[in-house]
Parts: structure tokens; C-alpha cells; sequence
């Protein structure tokens, strides 16, 4: 990985640091948080 030599740091610590910025954003995203909340009810009734 080009990053891991550039910057003298692990890949698993830089996919582990982009991974909490995906779940960060994805759990501040109001379209996906919607979304899912409407997919919450449709399992609800099946």
C-alpha cells in the first residue's frame, strides 16, 4: 500500500481508522438512518 510507506504506518491501522470515519459517517447520515428505519417496520410486519 503507497500510504503505509509514505507514512510509516500499518495498513490494518489505517483500514481500521477508515472504518470508524465510514460507521461515523454512516450513523450521522439522516437519509440512511430514514431508510433504515423504514426497512425496520417492513421486517416488523413480515
Amino acid at each position: 500500500m503507497m500510504f503505509e510507506a509514505a507514512l510509516d504506518v500499518p495498513a490494518d491501522s489505517l483500514l481500521r481508522l477508515q472504518l470508524k470515519y465510514n460507521m461515523y459517517k454512516a450513523a450521522n447520515d439522516k437519509t440512511l438512518t430514514e431508510r433504515l428505519n423504514k426497512i425496520r417496520k417492513y421486517v416488523a410486519l413480515l
